[in-house]
């Protein structure tokens, strides 16, 4: 599974519920990747569906993932839609059919996930119209709604009156993740070290616009270093744009934990998300929790964690090369936002974030209990 989603991830369910199953896609592989972490553990297990890619193969597969999804719901327990996605929208039908009850964990943005800038595919705007009403029609019906950004998505999906709602990242912030102390003037050297951190499985990250615009900063003479962690099947089209470019880039593939992660931001002076399409960017948090300077497009809840004059426009590899030119050359300038960027992502520590994560996790287990449910979560993705 992917970092995010190992053990430790799904343990935070097990403060309140007994046990949790996951029902979520499955691929057989000869052998797991040394980046790969395990699962499954103590209290936790995987209910496997058949694996699909875009919206397509899931109505090309959906036969077969209702029948997972009937086969998950026998069991009485508490069921949790880690929203918008495939698996998510199946139980959702099977769970209304039976009249039972379901909470939402809002993640992501399906409007932003299908936009003409995020995904190109003749039915886009057909795929885009309806699972926009699909989470919208989730959450209006849900019993409980968490979502991973303040205010952001909730103006789009908004929850019913009587649900209760709360908002929680997903991101996983203890004390070791944190810098010491906020970076000086003097740890900015003229030529600056850039990274940015994310899946390369599909292009809606935006690492061509970020090789762009650091082309174009580099042409008005900004020394810069540029770095980028992940992988996935458009890894080779990225170095091949960089190489097209011109631009010396350090493709550092997928690293093996969070610890490796940290190692690289903390040897980087600027963190720039160039994303499409997000929920709250976990990845810019964990930047900023090592004190790093940082950049984002306009996307999801990007604006609820840096001030406007560190957004830019999606898409927008000009205004983007500006920014890093104006930040890159004021030393000064950089130091405020790494002292800035820390104290903000102290927000978002473990031990804040847990509070509200145990009280969701309290109130679905109460709303289920009284239709007669076990205390076992189903967090399906």
């Amino acid at each position: 599974t992917t970092l995010s989603n190992f053990y430790a991830f799904w343990q935070r369910y097990l403060t309140v519920f007994d046990r949790v199953r996951v029902l979520s896609r499955v691929v057989r592989v000869p052998r797991a990747a040394d980046t790969w972490r395990q699962v499954t553990g103590d209290g936790v297990e995987v209910l496997p569906v058949p694996s699909y890619l875009g919206p397509l193969q899931y109505v090309y597969r959906s036969p077969q993932l209702l029948a997972a999804a009937h086969a998950a719901t026998r069991t009485q327990g508490a069921t949790i839609l880690r929203s918008p996605g495939g698996v998510a929208v199946s139980l959702r039908i099977l769970l209304e059919a039976l009249r039972r009850c379901y909470a939402v964990e809002v993640v992501g943005d399906p409007a932003l996930a299908f936009s003409p800038t995020a995904y190109d595919h003749p039915f886009r705007f057909v795929f885009q119209i309806a699972l926009t009403r699909e989470l919208q029609s989730e959450c209006r019906r849900a019993c409980a709604v968490s979502y991973v950004t303040e205010y952001t998505l909730q103006s789009r999906y908004p929850p019913s009156s009587d649900a209760y709602v709360t908002h929680y990242s997903s991101v996983a912030l203890g004390p070791e993740a944190y810098a010491a102390a906020p970076r000086s003037v003097g740890a900015f050297p003229v030529s600056l070290r850039v990274v940015s951190v994310g899946s390369m499985q599909r292009s809606y990250k935006g690492f061509d616009d970020l090789i762009q615009a650091v082309s174009l900063a580099r042409r008005r003479g900004l020394a810069m270093e540029l770095s980028l962690v992940g992988s996935g099947r458009n890894q080779e089209s990225f170095e091949r744009f960089a190489r097209e470019s011109g631009q010396p880039v350090s493709f550092l593939g997928e690293l093996p934990g969070a610890e490796a992660v940290r190692e690289v931001l903390g040897k980087s002076h600027l963190f720039v998300l160039v994303s499409r399409s997000e929920g709250l960017p976990r990845v810019m948090l964990e930047a900023m929790a090592q004190a790093l300077p940082c950049i984002g497009t306009d996307v999801g809840g990007t604006r609820e964690i840096l001030p406007a004059e560190y957004v830019v426009p999606i898409g927008d590899s000009i205004a983007l090369a500006d920014k890093l030119v104006e930040v890159a050359r004021d030393p000064d300038r950089l130091a405020r936002m790494s002292e800035e960027n820390l104290r903000r992502a102290r927000r978002f520590a473990d031990e804040v974030l847990m509070k509200r994560r145990v009280a969701f996790y309290r109130a679905v287990a109460d709303a289920t209990a009284g239709a007669g449910c076990e205390r076992d979560a189903g967090a399906r993705s």
